[in-house]
């Protein structure tokens, strides 16, 4: 450990510049500050690690925003993708969210297929896939927001808060997934470096 010399006065110059600039500032508050955005969930009780893809662009996990403009006037959503395994298997996460204006509890009660509020997830197999998806006339998924953060960009509002539920295969519904422990906190969009 090196410790700094504050009194160069009466060191020899060279050696107290050489002291300076070996000196490490240490601040604990930088390392107690929470992540700027980060994702995790368990599959079946089992953690669900979020993992890179094959590509250094494509981000673990990411949040793009966005918004519905309609006759029901500005509605903002947000669209969560996270890359994983899953029992082995790549996996690939998502869970979009519309209408979101303030904290609170949204029902994941509709299907991709609606573009509204569902959740999915991909299981690949080989050459097989397996799709686990959010249904209507069944448990539904639960999205809370818990907060909303600090704009770091005109287009993004960061959100904060968790998520689960019960996952059900689109071929076989006997066949399910459950989703808990779900995390998230988004400041900024995760993605945009992709772009550049």
């Amino acid at each position: 450990m090196m410790i700094c010399i504050k009194n160069c006065a009466k060191i020899i110059p060279a050696v107290c510049l050489c002291f300076c600039f070996a000196c490490e500032t240490e601040n604990p508050t930088e390392l107690e500050t929470p992540p700027v955005n980060f994702f995790s969930m368990s599959v079946n009780r089992g953690e669900w690690i979020p993992r890179q893809r094959s590509t250094t662009c494509e981000d673990v996990f990411y949040s793009l925003p966005g918004a519905f403009i309609g006759p029901e006037g500005y509605r903002p959503f947000y669209d969560i993708v996270a890359f994983g395994q899953t029992n082995g298997h790549d996996a690939h996460f998502e869970v979009q969210v519309t209408n979101v204006v303030k904290t609170g509890v949204y029902l994941l009660d509709k299907t991709y297929r609606e573009y509204h509020n569902y959740a999915t997830l991909l299981v690949y197999e080989g050459s097989q896939r397996k799709k686990y998806v959010s249904q209507i006339k069944r448990v539904p998924f639960t999205f809370t927001v818990d907060k909303f953060l600090a704009k770091r960009s005109p287009v993004f509002q960061g959100i904060e808060g968790t998520f689960g539920g019960v996952l059900y295969n689109e071929e076989n519904p006997l066949d399910s997934l459950l989703i808990d422990r779900g995390i998230y906190r988004f400041e900024t969009d995760n993605k945009a470096k992709c772009y550049y």
